[in-house]
Parts: C-alpha cells; structure tokens; sequence
C-alpha cells in the first residue's frame, strides 16, 4: 500500500475508534481534528495507530517494559522498522511545527503538539499537549528518527532496517521535570540499532552528533558494529 494511503487509514481508523481510544474529533472545514492530550486524555492506542500511519505500514509498533538499573520496570515503546529513511521524514516538521505524512500539501496524518487555529488547518491532525502520553510515546518514536537524520546528514542513504526500545518518562505537574526525565532516560536506558551500508568515518561522525547513546550502527559490507564514543 502507497505510503500516504496507509497514513490515512490509520488516521481514520483512529477516527472511527475515538471514543475507545479516548479522543475527541472535531470536523472542521480544513480537515479533521483529533484531540488526543489535551480535554480528551488520549493514550496508548491513539498512539499506536498514528505511529503505525507515520511508518506507511513498513514495521511494527508494540509496547513492551524496561527494567531500570534500580530494578524497577517501566512502560517503553518498541519499534522495528523496514524503511528507516521514510519514517525519519514523517518526522520532519514544517513551519509550523506539525509533521507526518502529506500529499499535494494536505496532511493525511499529520501530528501537532499544538492545537491548530481551523484556519491554519490543512487536511487531518492529530493534537496533543507536550506534557500528554499520546506525545511521551511520539517522543520516544522520534528518537530513532533523529539518529537517521544524522546518518543522512553524512551522506549515508543506504539505510536497510531500524529497532529501538525507548522507555516512556513517567509524567509530573512540572513540564521541566518531565522533559529532564523523558532526556535521562534516552541517554541511560533508551537502546537501537540501524543496519547501513556506508563509510566507516561518516558512521562515526554521525553517531558523535546523535544524542542517542544507545545507539548501534551495523555496517552490512564490514560486519562492523558501531557505537556512540
């Protein structure tokens, strides 16, 4: 199925299971608005079908636990992904800070972390505030995204396969406490893998500019593993 086409049925399956998946929708004469964090509470499957949108269909989306050097065990996202270099510019927002998937300028699926005004609105959104789950599990999705860009900023393109499990932040009344601990946990339990083909020297310098040191890089001529450091 073409990319766009899978985003957009996941955007209307979300749709058609509002009220399951605690959102509110809103038909506005731009699109359709999806609350997903901000009146309505949202969580884990509304995030579930937008990141199964934002992949086009390309992997698997699952939530699994990680055990904390503590000992204790808590909520992470899993994802394995056969197009890494797709999924990385669902990611890229544009001006106005939304990303996701477009067509001819319309968002089939596009994803706000701000509640758009009806007359900025092109196609369907999902929104959801910063300090919600629905934007917790998106975050920890993102990180891997962001290790792509980094290899394609080095001129590797040849990127074959992803996996990464990033815990989810547990969230408080504080929006900098929040976002200190979502940040903790990528640099000290958040751990993937990408599958390149590539120069041994540009893998390096992508992975010193990556803030995602749980990172491995697999380099598939060399059967060399990389990683950050």
């Amino acid at each position: 199925m073409e990319w766009t086409a899978r985003a957009e049925q996941s955007f209307q399956t979300l749709k058609q299971e509002a009220e399951a998946a605690n959102c509110f929708v809103e038909t506005r004469s731009g699109g359709t608005l999806i609350d997903a964090g901000w009146k309505a509470p949202g969580g884990w499957m509304a995030a579930k079908y937008v990141l199964e949108g934002l992949i086009g269909g390309r992997g698997q989306v699952s939530y699994t636990h990680r055990k904390m050097p503590d000992g204790s065990q808590i909520p992470a996202l899993e994802l394995f992904i056969d197009d890494p270099l797709g999924m990385m510019r669902s990611f890229v927002p544009d001006a106005s800070g939304i990303y996701g998937v477009r067509k001819d300028g319309r968002w089939m699926l596009g994803v706000a972390e701000h509640a758009p005004a009806p007359e900025e609105q092109n196609g369907n959104v999902v929104t959801a505030a910063s300090d919600s789950l629905f934007a917790g599990v998106l975050r920890a999705a993102r990180l891997l995204a962001r290790g792509v860009m980094m290899l394609q900023k080095e001129g590797i393109t040849d990127i074959q396969w992803g996996w990464s499990s990033c815990p989810i932040a547990a969230m408080t009344a504080d929006l900098e406490e929040t976002e200190r601990r979502r940040r903790e946990m990528e640099r000290s339990a958040a751990a993937g893998a990408l599958w390149v083909r590539g120069d041994a020297d540009a893998i390096r310098r992508a992975l010193e500019r990556t803030d995602y040191p749980g990172l491995r890089i697999h380099e598939l001529v060399t059967a060399f593993t990389y990683g950050k450091g």
